[in-house]
């Protein structure tokens, strides 16, 4: 920390002095203590913002985001008829039919030009740019969209356009509020949920997201104030104006996603048993949060001792795990000796080959111990994995558990899968995130025609995985002297 200056952090906490702990700074600045921390409220903000909340009934998501758009289209023209107004949607698709929606709504009022801020000439210009042929047509109206689907050279174009103010609207993720600096007057969050494709329903987003969206609302060096707009599900209007109103406290969690972290310090050589694991978290925020917010973390007796055996089954549990799936192993001595009569957490550990490439490559260690066991099945059955069998199998990897697998997909991902040379069995299902990745690789292999735009992005973030993912299937396949395997996972990085 000493050789750091300064530390920002873009939204105000309820719990600042443990962020303030965990760094290392005092709570206080004096002339004896130089470092210390600032926790600026809210309503200190250079540009004050005036938030207002709406609730929209109905139990099924596509039919109320369809029932948001007039309602966005009138709080842009009601706050702001000249200015940029940003608006926040869940997923690409919604980028774009909320996008539409303006343009339609613009020309139904007889305005539909009324969001442009450039000539004909420079109109035609822009769209000609544009590699994505709907955003071509949404920029001759003065709207424009933005996801991490479109083309570098699309995505640049827009930003560009809409900070000259060429274009008034622009539609986007929320990956635009964390990555690109795009203030505007207005702000709309058009719905606070999302689908998962993991648990297949819609879930919230993290309330530190809506924050950062808002955050967005305010241009320092044009405006006086702010507006933004958060439309909601109607039952929980209750909840986000309690903590858009709130500073919110910021919690850790590094405790669902220990396994990889531990393995990679042993890995490492900085941990080499349990004991070690637990000093190891005393260093991290969670230590600091655990007795601070006991529930949140699963622990049942807030006492010292409590705190104390929730780290140690915490930790061990995690070992376990690694154990498990053949990971990390217990270590033995120059004679042999494993340590069996040492005191509990203090048995020696250390990393088998297996957990070396997942802590090299990156890799869960789920997926490298699943691979790890059908590679050496096969290997010990004399068993050929053929194209099929590899590419199903480097499908499986967790790594591809969060492809975004939008409501209602199965149908496209069925109507491409008629199309691909390698088959699924009857008892997949296409709503699968695993099965949807299967897919999209066999058409990148085969340079197939997608059905829907959206899976040309879906399939550059698979091969963005996939290119260790395969690499370290590689290196599995080695480990467990499954030659056939080997080269045939060699043949698909090759096609990747």
């Amino acid at each position: 920390v000493n050789a750091v200056r300064l530390i920002g952090l873009s939204t105000a906490l309820a719990n600042a002095a443990d962020l303030g702990d965990w760094l290392g700074l005092p709570p206080h600045v004096g002339e004896t203590a130089p470092l210390g921390f600032f926790n600026f409220k809210p309503e200190l903000r250079p540009v004050p913002c005036e938030k207002h909340i709406m609730g929209f009934p109905g139990k099924h998501y596509c039919p109320r985001m369809a029932t948001m758009n007039k309602p966005v289209y009138g709080a842009v023209r009601e706050h702001s008829p000249t200015k940029p107004a940003l608006v926040f949607v869940a997923s690409r698709r919604q980028t774009r039919l909320t996008a539409q929606a303006m343009v339609t709504l613009a020309s139904q009022d007889g305005e539909p030009a009324q969001f442009l801020g450039m000539s004909a000439g420079e109109v035609e210009a822009a769209a000609a740019e544009c590699r994505d042929e709907d955003l071509a047509h949404l920029l001759r109206f003065g709207v424009g969209m933005h996801h991490a689907g479109l083309e570098n050279s699309d995505r640049d174009l827009v930003e560009r356009l809409f900070t000259e103010r060429k274009i008034q609207i622009l539609v986007c993720t929320a990956t635009l509020a964390w990555g690109v600096n795009l203030p505007a007057h207005l702000v709309v969050v058009k719905g606070t949920e999302y689908f998962d494709a993991t648990l297949k329903k819609y879930v919230d987003f993290e309330i530190t997201d809506v924050l950062q969206m808002i955050g967005r609302a305010g241009r320092p060096q044009y405006d006086d104030k702010a507006v933004a707009c958060i439309f909601v599900e109607e039952s929980k209007k209750n909840f986000y104006k309690k903590f858009l109103f709130e500073p919110f406290p910021v919690e850790s969690n590094l405790h669902k996603v220990l396994h990889n972290h531990v393995l990679a310090e042993i890995a490492g050589e900085t941990l080499s048993c349990v004991a070690d694991g637990i000093e190891y978290l005393t260093w991290t925020y969670l230590f600091r949060r655990l007795m601070q917010n006991p529930s949140f973390y699963g622990l049942d007796d807030a006492s010292p001792e409590g705190a104390r055996d929730h780290m140690f089954g915490l930790v061990n549990g995690v070992i376990e795990a690694l154990i498990e799936e053949d990971c990390v192993e217990e270590a033995l001595d120059d004679d042999g000796d494993d340590g069996g009569e040492a005191a509990p957490g203090m048995r020696p550990l250390r990393a088998t080959l297996l957990g070396k490439i997942a802590s090299y490559y990156y890799l869960d260690y789920a997926t490298a111990g699943m691979m790890h066991r059908e590679l050496f099945d096969a290997h010990d059955l004399r068993r050929s994995l053929d194209l099929n069998d590899l590419l199903r199998l480097v499908s499986r990897a967790t790594e591809f558990a969060e492809m975004p697998v939008r409501h209602n997909e199965g149908e496209e991902n069925e109507k491409l899968h008629r199309g691909l040379p390698l088959k699924v069995t009857s008892r997949d299902d296409f709503e699968d995130p695993h099965i949807k990745t299967f897919l999209l690789l066999q058409g990148h292999f085969c340079r197939a025609t997608f059905p829907i735009q959206d899976f040309y992005n879906d399939t550059r973030g698979a091969l963005d995985n996939a290119t260790r993912v395969v690499a370290a299937a590689v290196d599995i396949a080695a480990e467990t002297g499954a030659l056939d395997s080997c080269l045939g996972l060699m043949t698909i990085t090759q096609m990747v």
